[in-house]
């Protein structure tokens, strides 16, 4: 009984032994292995401009989601969609309208060069095409009533983002983003063709989490 028992906590022994192994090798892997998929959300501060037919310069909160597939340690591809809250305040347009909400929204997908310094820091760039969106909500009255309207300004437009990322060794990777999307963008609604074109400039400083499959 006394050699059953010793062999049974040996047993035991053994196998904890072995696990404790291969949770620590698998730690190691996630933290030197930067390949593969990734998906994660994002939180910041945007600042933002909008002329020609607008001249706001408003700022708030910033949100977003993004992912995407790193090829190696170096070179990935990466989609990533930021939106803003309602960052305008009240503002008088003449005419008894009033823009009441400005909200921005920008997607892309863009290729990211990586450079990995060590194991738990890396630095990162990306630059490409983003779709972005500029829209206001606002009350306005004529004669007989008062109404809300919706107009919204979108295109395809340049933009970039730079950063640096912390990895941990279970696959969770921290980063600090500064991302720029600029250009002119055209009225959505091609039945009132007269209305000028927005030049709107849209940058966010966001504090990022993801998960490295």
């Amino acid at each position: 009984m006394v050699k059953l028992g010793f062999g049974v906590l040996a047993g035991i022994l053994a196998t904890s032994f072995s696990l404790a192994s291969v949770a620590d090798e698998v730690a190691v892997n996630k933290l030197t292995d930067h390949t593969g998929w990734y998906i994660g959300g994002s939180i910041g501060h945007v600042d933002s401009e909008a002329e020609k037919a607008r001249n706001f310069d408003s700022s708030g909160n910033a949100f977003g989601v993004y992912g995407g597939y790193n090829f190696s340690k170096w070179l990935g591809l990466e989609m990533d969609f930021q939106a803003s809250e309602d960052i305008k305040e009240d503002v008088n347009l003449g005419d008894g309208s009033r823009v009441k909400s400005v909200y921005y929204a920008g997607f892309s997908v863009m290729p990211k060069a990586t450079w990995q310094i060590n194991d738990n820091f890396a630095l990162f760039g990306k630059a490409g095409m983003a779709v972005l969106s500029y829209t206001e909500e606002s009350r306005r009255s004529n004669s007989s009533y008062r109404y809300r309207h919706e107009d919204t300004w979108t295109d395809l437009v340049p933009g970039y983002a730079v950063g640096a990322e912390v990895s941990t060794n279970i696959g969770v990777k921290i980063r600090l983003a500064y991302t720029a999307i600029s250009g002119d963008l055209e009225y959505d609604d091609d039945y009132w063709d007269d209305v000028e074109d927005i030049d709107a400039k849209f940058e966010t400083l966001t504090l990022g989490v993801h998960y490295q499959f």
